[in-house]
């Protein structure tokens, strides 16, 4: 059963993704008059050649690291993030056109179809340029009970950085090196690292090594690091001086830094439960490291100050935005409140899939606590 469901879920995929390509090809052909058959084939092969490997690149990277499967994957990815918005374009030219077919026949459309295409590359070029624009953004945070030795403190929290074929150790330098110029007492990443796929997972990770935070690095599971594990993402982790929070608890100067493991908690009764053996003193400020902003009003219920969260990417891009507000009601991006607590969701620094980033920016957040 597993291995038919497979088998489908593939041919679903090829069919997706070659219906997409044919439907952007033919609205590229018309709208801007490509008659030529030598531009026509030149064309068809390109398009074929990205297709096919789009769908290579998605295996080959999962057992593969070279320079190969990288610039594949880079390419295709790239690729794909264009492709989304010329198939929105050429879906609106479609309509545009069939419903000026129907009301003035004989009117041409193609200047309308050349200037929504064009719209849709260059909104792929912007998503390229956004998601390359690292920003900090900065939230000030009142906790109760807070000690004086945290008044003023600042804390760095970044997320779904997703190391891989893409994001290399190049990103990975850029990302530590804004976070040691932040200058914050202490450093938390909210799971999502890794992207989840064949990389040396020492190496590409290096530059996180010494942050310079006085009070350390903590870090939780994401999603993606369940296609490495402990084995192999933990062990690397930590050998960068990361310290792994697995539904267990620190106390720093009388602040609870409690972490939760991705996959520990993927129901609300596990989740409810890591909580109770945690132990949590309602009468200190608590921080809970989750990777994702499920499960807020046991959080809540159980005496959580604040929740610090990503894995929403915040839909990375449009009209995606929309969708995650529905699924996580309002708390897939900002500082908001859930009763007692504060529950803030970071947009996330890095990318998955297409390298773009579109209605979300890539951000490290800076939290300063009072």
């Amino acid at each position: 059963m597993k291995k038919s469901g497979m088998i489908v879920g593939i041919i679903v995929m090829i069919a997706l993704i070659g219906g997409i390509h044919y439907v952007v090809y033919q609205s590229l052909v018309t709208a801007f008059s490509v008659f030529n058959p030598g531009i026509l084939r030149a064309l068809q092969a390109a398009f074929a050649a990205l297709g096919i490997g789009s769908l290579a690149s998605l295996f080959a990277a999962r057992k593969y690291s070279n320079f190969l499967t990288k610039a594949l994957s880079a390419v295709t990815m790239t690729w794909i993030g264009f492709l989304i918005f010329l198939f929105f374009a050429a879906c609106f030219y479609g309509v545009v056109a069939g419903i000026f077919a129907l009301s003035t026949p004989g009117v041409s459309t193609l200047f309308f179809g050349r200037l929504t295409l064009s719209v849709g590359l260059l909104a792929g070029l912007f998503g390229v340029i956004n998601a390359g624009n690292m920003l900090v953004t900065e939230y000030e945070v009142a906790l109760p009970n807070l000690p004086p030795s945290w008044k003023g403190r600042r804390a760095a929290f970044v997320s779904d950085v997703h190391l891989g074929q893409i994001r290399s150790a190049d990103f990975a330098a850029k990302v530590a090196g804004k976070i040691r110029s932040l200058g914050a007492d202490i450093v938390f990443i909210g799971g999502d690292l890794y992207d989840g796929v064949k990389v040396d997972a020492d190496a590409i990770i290096r530059p996180f090594r010494n942050l310079g935070a006085p009070l350390g690095t903590y870090f939780v599971m994401g999603n993606h690091e369940e296609y490495g594990g402990e084995e192999i993402y933990g062990k690397a982790i930590r050998a960068a001086g990361i310290s792994i929070l697995n539904d267990e608890k620190a106390v720093i100067d009388g602040m609870q830094i409690v972490g939760v493991d991705y996959l520990t908690t993927t129901s609300d009764d596990d989740f409810q439960k890591v909580l109770a053996r945690v132990a949590i003193d309602r009468n200190k400020p608590s921080i809970l490291l989750r990777h994702v902003p499920l499960g807020l009003a046991i959080a809540e219920q159980a005496g959580i100050s604040l929740q610090l969260s990503g894995h929403t990417h915040r839909g990375q891009i449009w009209p995606l935005n929309h969708l995650t507000k529905a699924i996580y009601r309002g708390f897939d991006y900002g500082l908001g409140n859930l009763g007692a607590m504060q529950v803030l969701t970071s947009s996330g620094v890095g990318t998955w899939g297409p390298p773009l980033r579109i209605a979300a920016k890539s951000e490290i957040v800076l939290i300063a606590f009072r």
